[in-house]
């Protein structure tokens, strides 16, 4: 059974997604729906949808939306039903928001995933998208280039970080990092630069990573690597620390995030450059992470920009002492 997005896409049905939307509007009026109840209600629900395919090819979202605000209503599910109608409202408001923030910026076409993850990241009303719109349109002019309109709606959002909407910060990280990854992109096809390892190479090369790296490593074991990666880490960024990764991607810091020159005397990693300053760069990348719900505050890897995700990785296990091939152990 196919599904007709309203994109004009198609994909495989999915029964969970009925089921999961069901199970909310019960949680929202205060109610739990039963396992048993939840199988009852989803078979009515798939045998009407079993009536409409007999009749034509796909059935559309909008469709088995409305086949299980039906469902509901004729078991008496009126509360319910009440609340998916206003989900469903919902959802469609937040839609067009993102559709028409995005629009604005039409050749930027990655810009609807993020505004969607933003949505789905941050709903608490203060992070309404309707606010960087409006707030976006007060900098916007025709004459503005993509590029420039992109700085303008990262601007947006910077100014609308308040103490009392503080996560503002998070988003405008967002916004900055989707123009980091268009320029990397353009870079990478300028240069020729492919995998993983084809980009290690070149920055070391660059003399941006220490040779040990890839005298230690083989080719398999570095691709091996670039698993262990997870790029939606980045999420995890606040602005003022992405963006001072990237305006000095290069510059050593110690493990206590002391610029170079003004290295207490019980920080075990000099502020000097080489692979001991190199090492710290880790721990200073990691101060500018937030926690997400699960993590319990530890500290954890996050990749960053600029191909660092393995310097963290790697060095950061020397800058906490755990052993690793690739420098000399502690004692």
């Amino acid at each position: 059974m196919w599904i007709t997005k309203r994109t004009g896409a198609r994909e495989a049905y999915q029964s969970d997604k009925i089921r999961n939307a069901m199970e909310k509007a019960f949680i929202s009026t205060g109610d739990t729906l039963s396992e048993k109840e939840g199988d009852r209600l989803l078979q009515k629900v798939q045998e009407k949808i079993g009536l409409l395919m007999g009749r034509q090819e796909a059935v559309s979202v909008e469709e088995i939306q409305d086949l299980v605000e039906q469902t509901l209503m004729e078991e008496n599910y009126y509360r319910q039903m009440k609340s998916y109608i206003l989900y469903r409202e919902e959802r469609t408001r937040k839609r067009s928001c993102r559709q028409k923030v995005a629009a604005l910026l039409p050749e930027v076409p990655e810009l609807l995933q993020v505004l969607g993850g933003i949505q789905r990241d941050f709903p608490q009303e203060g992070y309404d998208l309707e606010h960087l719109y409006a707030k976006f349109q007060t900098f916007v002019k025709a004459t503005l280039t993509s590029e420039e309109k992109l700085d303008m709606l990262i601007r947006a959002a910077v100014e609308l970080t308040t103490q009392e909407a503080p996560l503002w910060e998070n988003i405008s990280a967002r916004l900055l990092n989707l123009k980091f990854r268009r320029q990397l992109r353009e870079s990478m096809q300028r240069l020729q630069l492919g995998s993983f390892y084809e980009k290690l190479s070149y920055l070391t090369q660059q003399g941006l990573y220490g040779a040990y790296i890839l005298e230690h490593y083989t080719r398999q074991e570095v691709e091996q690597l670039e698993g262990l990666l997870h790029p939606e880490r980045d999420d995890l960024f606040n602005f003022s620390g992405l963006k001072l990764l990237l305006d000095d991607p290069h510059r050593p810091w110690c493990a206590h995030g002391d610029p170079p020159g003004d290295v207490p005397g019980h920080c075990h990693a000099p502020c000097h450059g080489g692979e001991e300053g190199q090492a710290s760069v880790g721990a200073a990348v990691l101060r500018h992470a937030e926690p997400i719900a699960g993590d319990h505050g530890d500290p954890h890897i996050v990749q960053c920009p600029q191909a660092l995700p393995p310097a963290v990785l790697l060095l950061y296990r020397h800058g906490t002492r755990q052993p690793g091939r690739h420098l000399p152990q502690h004692r």
